[in-house]
């Protein structure tokens, strides 16, 4: 009784280790409510039953005596005992019972080797898929020839690297409007050029 007085401290740590919040609690005395259930009910019945039957939510609400004793009150009702068997389909399952089962466990023997068979026939198949896409990326690798890149521009005609077109202080852009500004000698007009005079 001694414990429920003494102050307990717990960490709610934050995004980074110095917004870590300390905080202070006691513990409060509740009343003891198993939800009408016996802890073999309880270890029977699956999570799906047991939340069906009372949500976490209320399990863990924070409530004052008076809600917990009526709650523990209507559980223990005649009514919600006969609806019990109905929500908890695996308390009328002669077969269930809460100890694990020997083929949960291992014991038997034909269990687990179709289990192991199955694992073998599903790793097979995917490693036959995986086979196969590598085969695929394969011949896609082959049938697509490499694309040589240059570092050269054609302009009207003439290859021009990159390295000198930086090197002059050009861009490809200016060097179609130089060359749209000034055109070229006609090699038969300057001969008649040169023949007149």
């Amino acid at each position: 009784s001694t414990t429920y007085h003494l102050n307990c401290e717990d960490v709610i740590p934050g995004p980074t280790p110095d917004e870590d919040v300390f905080c202070r609690f006691k513990y409060r005395k509740v009343t003891p409510n198993d939800f009408g259930l016996s802890t073999e009910e309880v270890l029977t019945a699956t999570p799906g039953e047991l939340n069906s039957w009372v949500p976490i939510t209320r399990v863990t609400a924070y409530r004052t005596e008076e809600e917990e004793e009526r709650d523990q009150r209507l559980f223990h009702s005649n009514h919600k005992l006969q609806k019990k068997t109905r929500v908890i389909a695996s308390l009328s399952d002669p077969n269930a019972h809460w100890w694990p089962s020997a083929k949960a466990q291992g014991g038997d023997g034909g269990e687990t080797s179709t289990s192991s068979s199955r694992r073998k026939r599903s790793k097979r198949k995917r490693k036959r898929a995986h086979d196969a896409v590598t085969a695929v990326h394969q011949t896609l690798e082959m049938d697509v020839k490499p694309v040589k890149k240059t570092d050269f521009q054609r302009v009207n005609g003439i290859s021009i690297s990159a390295a000198r077109l930086k090197a002059s202080g050009l861009s490809v852009k200016d060097l179609h409007k130089a060359r749209k500004q000034k055109p070229r000698p006609d090699p038969q007009n300057s001969e008649a050029s040169s023949v007149i005079v």
